[in-house]
């Protein structure tokens, strides 16, 4: 669930490859039509969009991002959570069919410049306290058992990860509105503060999955974790959690990485990574 850098060709053959590119031009042209005679500059793929084909390309001397959904559906509220001051500035947005440009942000991603633990605990408070709650529930154990069904009828799914999902007795200690893909290649660090990407899973959870998860993906291990946590549930005014909430909340996140990797594969999204997605999380449950 992450975008993880620039440049590459996702594994794809040049011919495969250029066809990308002239579809990712057709959906520009078709979100904003005063682009139709425009020369569209400087396409280039970026990788790791694993649900999604994504281009930065410049107009006028302008650089965008276009965000090329594959598998095409109404997104009915995601424009909902685009508003947000810390999401990119939408130029147009495809609520039936889940397109989307925005404008391009010339910032490090924080997997790039990472920051200390407390202050990541901070900014995550601050985000939390923008997103508006009751748009949409994120259920996480709902999710996790519609990609497992996903990946068992197509003969992906480790009965090991079933086990430990029967087992899990994780509730939501809290609800409140969550990014719930919140990794560090998915925020940018700006001099005014983070501004976060891809929001279509976003939705009402418990804020501690957002934490546990960016900690997990930074790779930091207990001690900075729970400073990451302490910082979090002090600026957000909050009682920290208990031990036993955070290891079920991260046993959670990565049953739902593992879930989300196993479901890919089964629908034939065969790439190197997020087969070892699913191999690394399977090892963490």
């Amino acid at each position: 669930m992450r975008i993880v850098g620039l440049g590459g060709d996702d594994g794809a053959v040049d011919g495969e490859h250029g066809a990308h590119e002239d579809d990712a031009r057709q959906v520009i042209r078709s979100l904003v039509p005063a682009w139709r005679e425009q020369p569209l500059d400087a396409m280039q793929w970026l990788t790791g969009g694993y649900t999604n084909r994504n281009w930065r390309f410049a107009v006028d001397g302008r650089d965008y991002a276009v965000r090329v959904v594959r598998s095409v559906g109404p997104r009915p509220v995601e424009a909902t959570y685009l508003a947000l001051p810390s999401a990119p500035a939408v130029v147009a947005f495809d609520e039936a069919r889940g397109h989307l440009i925005t404008e391009w942000i010339d910032a490090p991603t924080l997997a790039q410049t990472p920051a200390s633990a407390e202050e990541t605990g901070i900014c995550i408070a601050r985000l939390h306290g923008e997103i508006p709650a009751g748009i949409r529930r994120y259920d996480v154990k709902a999710v996790i058992a519609a990609y497992f069904r996903a990946a068992k009828d197509a003969g992906c799914l480790d009965h090991r990860a079933a086990a430990a999902f029967q087992r899990l007795s994780w509730q939501p200690s809290r609800i409140r509105g969550c990014h719930n893909d919140l990794n560090p290649w998915n925020v940018l660090c700006t001099p005014s503060g983070w501004r976060t990407l891809d929001w279509e899973h976003a939705g009402d959870n418990d804020p501690l999955f957002d934490v546990l998860g960016l900690c997990t993906c930074l790779e930091w291990e207990q001690e900075a974790t729970w400073l990451c946590v302490q910082a979090w549930s002090e600026a957000a005014g909050t009682p920290p959690p208990s031990p036993e909430h955070l290891d079920r909340t991260r046993t959670a996140f990565y049953i739902r990485e593992y879930a989300w990797a196993a479901a890919q594969l089964g629908q034939g999204n065969d790439r190197p990574e997020i087969r070892q997605q699913a191999t690394d999380y399977l090892a963490r449950i």
